[in-house]
């Protein structure tokens, strides 16, 4: 039902390299044993790295490695044959180096970084798999590092991208677990990717879960902003889940009406075959939580939540909202609006005027409850029209103006024939006639619905909007022109 909302995670820096100079790692630790290869060998290596010729420096560091691969600084041969690979864009070899450093020297002080390095070479080459397995595995056993949280970040963004949803949640688990108290920002945004990320999962028990644990744990401190779409998506789950047979978003069955029934050989209704929406009760408790939610939704708009978003994208989506929680916060007047139907039972026999004027009125007291209920939806309808972009909730509410003017004709176009006009001599006049008129009372309620519904076509197609709303425009608009409202 909405635009894509975009979490951003930051990809790691990669670690800073090991000293290429002379003194190396033996100069800041005299204790460690002399390497075993010969000191020419490494200054040729290092000579080679300040020249620029990485590839050859990668070479010249790796032949020193295998001539003793027991030396005490051969973790630090492999490191440095690996990152002079890495310089000059041999990213295989730069990786087969650290892949060697990790799986031989696990306890070496380097191993850490040459397994981030190995994380950010395979995402520089697009194999995101195997990245998330280095950024993953460096999280889990160097968890006390200061650049664990961001290695598991990287897992996270790489998981969501290749749709591996079971590992982006517990990686998300586990960084919520681990480093939410430090980095509660980072930790905020995960959660809240979370529930959007188990919202594509499909509408479940966890969708829900995830959107209240998003309110209950980071609350309006991740933004008032998101706190309104939270509640605003709260809000539209509960809406769904308390009906169980939906059309068109109205709780309803359709009931179909077959042409002019026929009693004592005159028809007992007007109108052509067609059908008829018969409202069906809602679950009482799931309506209560769902409108409180969109009451939250809408007091937090009013709070100053869209203006206050920090960026573009955020508004826009607190916008859209903002806009759902007006719509539904109409749909129980809507319902009640299309369960308003024509008093049964009307009679006007002409050898009975009280019946009549009691008939008479009836009808009145519905027809000016049926204007006023339409009247009052039209105007709210079109003021969600109006705000904002042309966005879902801009042409549903242009699809549901059409509606309630098409559900207002068909309650007249439709409308039983009365007893008493269906009795005497000329019972076949009087009905045609009846039915006459109440189809000129339906045509421009008809026209304002075909006036509306290519509104909402002409709006879906020129922001390129297609969606529920606009399909039900095109279809109703077809069923109108098969009616000749034009």
């Amino acid at each position: 039902m909405r635009c894509p909302i975009d979490v951003r995670i930051p990809q790691i820096l990669l670690p800073a390299l090991v000293s290429f100079s002379a003194l190396g790692v033996a100069a800041a630790n005299p204790t460690l044993a002399p390497i075993v290869a010969p000191n020419s060998a490494r200054a040729h290596a290092e000579s080679l790295e300040a020249q620029g010729k990485y590839k050859k420096c990668g070479e010249a560091y790796y032949t020193i490695y295998v001539a003793n691969p027991i030396a005490t600084q051969a973790d630090e041969l492999l490191y440095n044959s690996g990152v002079c690979f890495q310089l000059g864009g041999a990213t295989g070899l730069a990786i087969r180096q650290f892949g060697q450093l990790t799986q031989h020297f696990p306890q070496s002080s380097l191993a850490p970084k040459a397994l981030l390095r190995a994380g950010a070479l395979y995402d520089s080459v697009k194999y995101l798999d195997k990245a998330c397995n280095a950024y993953e595995e460096f999280a889990k056993r160097y968890s006390g590092e200061k650049e664990a949280p961001s290695a598991l970040m990287n897992a996270i963004r790489n998981r969501r991208s290749l749709g591996h949803h079971k590992e982006m949640v517990k990686n998300i688990e586990r960084f919520v677990r681990q480093y939410g108290k430090r980095h509660p920002e980072d930790s905020d945004r995960l959660l809240f990717l979370l529930a959007t990320e188990q919202e594509k999962q499909g509408f479940h028990r966890k969708t829900v879960q995830a959107y209240e644990r998003y309110l209950k744990v980071v609350g309006k401190h991740g933004g008032l902003d998101r706190s309104l779409v939270v509640n605003a998506k709260l809000g539209e789950f509960l809406w769904q889940q308390s009906c169980v047979q939906a059309a068109d978003g109205v709780c309803s069955k359709r009931i179909r009406l077959p042409a002019r029934k026929k009693g004592q050989g005159v028809a007992t209704r007007c109108g052509s075959a067609t059908t008829k929406v018969q409202i069906v009760p809602r679950n009482r408790k799931l309506v209560v939580r769902a409108m409180q939610h969109f009451a939250n939704a809408t007091a937090l708009a009013n709070a100053g939540a869209i203006d206050k978003a920090p960026d573009a994208a955020r508004s826009e989506s607190a916008r859209d909202s903002f806009l759902a929680s007006q719509f539904y916060l109409l749909a129980l007047d809507y319902e009640k609006y299309l369960s308003l139907g024509l008093p049964r039972g009307l009679s006007f026999p002409p050898t009975n005027r009280s019946k009549r004027e009691r008939s008479a009125a009836r009808f009145q007291t519905w027809l000016q409850a049926k204007k006023t209920m339409s009247g009052e939806l039209n105007e709210k309808y079109q003021h969600i029209a109006s705000v904002g972009r042309a966005s879902e909730w801009k042409v549903a509410s242009i699809a549901r103006i059409g509606q309630i003017s098409q559900h207002f004709a068909m309650s007249l176009a439709t409308a039983e024939v009365p007893k008493g006009v269906r009795q005497g001599k000329f019972a076949s006049e009087s009905v045609n006639a009846f039915c006459d008129e109440f189809g000129r009372q339906a045509q421009p309620l008809r026209a304002m619905a075909s006036t509306a519904y290519s509104k909402c076509v002409a709006v879906s197609a020129a922001t390129k909007n297609s969606n529920t709303w606009s399909n039900l425009c095109q279809r109703e608009l077809a069923v109108l022109h098969q009616q000749k409202v034009f």
